[in-house]
């Protein structure tokens, strides 16, 4: 007769997720989710200063529409 192996390990020797420390999942957890979405990461900040820059050019176009005057040169005076 075949003996099944019940131990708690995996084939890569690492225990199952159930027997593990609390906090040892959740770090699993968060790697995998950084592990899948890291390229979310990488475009976030050329989104958040193409959103800024629009944004700032919204409101210029808001003052100038108003009558406003944009300053000229270094050197203006406010």
């Amino acid at each position: 007769m075949v003996q099944l192996n019940r131990s708690p390990t995996l084939r890569c020797g690492v225990r199952a997720k159930h027997e593990m420390n609390p906090i040892t999942n959740l770090l699993i957890e968060i790697g995998a989710y950084l592990k899948a979405h890291w390229v979310h990461g990488v475009l976030c900040l050329p989104a958040i200063l193409t959103v800024t820059v629009v944004h700032e050019l919204a409101h210029a176009l808001a003052v100038l529409a108003q009558g406003g005057t944009r300053p000229r040169g270094q050197g203006h005076n406010m």
